[in-house]
């Protein structure tokens, strides 16, 4: 079944009739919330300048039903803390940021040919992820941030992660909402995510030993699967919490993850990630050696949204805060020293250095070279999906 393209243009060429009846079936329920939208009282009981305020009940349950794409952009950089930002910034802030030289870093932020090259041959078909001007803006929303952190050493895998998220807000946003889309990213970083997530040299490290005690839990035949085949727990895992799943799900599957971490918090990542373990059993359960391909091949053909957060949301149990909170200061003491050691250093401004390797293994594929910062291959998550369908 030839579908065309997304609601955000990336190819759907490829998907199984059940892969597009899971997904049409999304589009058409949030076509029908859409409606509920319109006037809703949630929204304007919220205090919005507060993102520790949590959002009304009601709000959560009309969120977790899909925010209209139209509406995305508003209430993103809303939900993130981001518009509060912006209005107290001076004017021509953010525009200051964006064109001041980093001299800091190396490669420079300019775009290069090799970068051109690699996001043309992967992304042939979408007109907007091949525009001059989108490139453009990622690498404005970059160097904005370098210079927003303007005390902090930059690395490679720092302009990764940086990238990443603003390839996929951009792809949210559009190019003309590029300031929008930067003060969501900056509120999303500073004020939303636990420290973990932002200040240590292995961005999500914290977050990877607590999903293993989730899993113990809430997945205890998937633990010992993990196990019994030897699976290495950071390769299946690895890109999910520095990008935010951006990077493992489908584009519209990974908007839907960020409408409920935007307005319910970080917790939400947790609870998806136990529900694609527990979605994906099979895979992991089989013996053999292509029980890791077999899962990362699925969860990034994760079409069915709806799915995967009604069991995120109600398939895996409760997610007591206290007990999240709990797991997050015996996991931050088990940090290796070498990780110690560079959080010392960095200021809780700085994001996290990604795993490089990971991230690009997939989305360049097994067996790429991805030394090359200045390839800035990682920016290619928005639309993954293309690449790893192939695998």
């Amino acid at each position: 079944m030839d579908l065309g393209a997304c609601r955000y243009g990336m190819s759907l060429v490829g998907l199984t009739n059940a892969e597009a009846m899971d997904r049409e079936a999304c589009v058409t329920k949030e076509e029908k919330a859409a409606t509920k939208w319109l006037g809703a009282t949630e929204l304007s009981s919220w205090a919005w300048s507060s993102t520790t305020q949590a959002p009304p009940k009601a709000l959560k349950l009309l969120v977790r039903e899909g925010i209209p794409p139209a509406l995305r952009p508003s209430l993103w950089l809303r939900f993130s803390g981001g518009l509060t930002r912006q209005r107290a910034a001076p004017a021509g802030y953010y525009a200051s940021l964006a064109e001041h030289n980093v001299s800091r870093v190396s490669p420079p932020l300019d775009v290069d040919a090799r970068f051109a090259e690699t996001w043309t041959h992967l992304h042939p078909g979408h007109l907007l992820l091949n525009s001059s001007a989108y490139v453009a803006a990622v690498q404005r929303m970059t160097a904005a941030y370098v210079n927003y952190a303007d005390s902090v050493e930059v690395s490679d895998a720092t302009l990764r992660y940086v990238g990443c998220c603003s390839a996929f807000l951009l792809t949210i946003f559009g190019v003309k909402q590029e300031e929008a889309a930067w003060f969501t990213l900056l509120a999303l970083v500073e004020d939303r995510l636990p420290a973990s997530f932002i200040t240590q040299e292995d961005a999500g490290y914290v977050e990877q030993r607590m999903l293993e005690q989730l899993l113990v839990k809430q997945c205890p035949r998937v633990r010992t699967a993990l196990a019994q085949n030897k699976l290495d727990f950071e390769d299946l895992t690895g890109g999910w919490f520095p990008c935010l799943f951006a990077c493992t799900l489908p584009v519209e599957t990974s908007a839907r993850v960020w409408d409920c971490l935007l307005c319910e918090g970080p917790k939400v990542m947790f609870r998806v990630a136990v529900a694609l373990f527990k979605m994906n059993e099979a895979a992991l359960v089989t013996p053999g050696y292509t029980a890791a391909r077999n899962f990362k091949w699925r969860v990034a053909r994760t079409y069915a949204a709806d799915t995967l957060l009604q069991m995120a949301f109600q398939g895996i149990g409760s997610f007591p805060m206290a007990r999240v909170a709990s797991m997050r200061r015996a996991q931050s003491g088990s940090v290796p020293p070498q990780l110690q050691a560079a959080e010392k250093t960095s200021p809780r401004t700085a994001l996290t250095r990604l795993t490089s390797s990971k991230l690009l293994l997939h989305v360049k594929g097994p067996g790429s070279n991805a030394s090359s910062s200045g390839d800035l291959g990682a920016l290619d998550l928005a639309t993954h999906a293309s690449v790893t369908r192939t695998w």
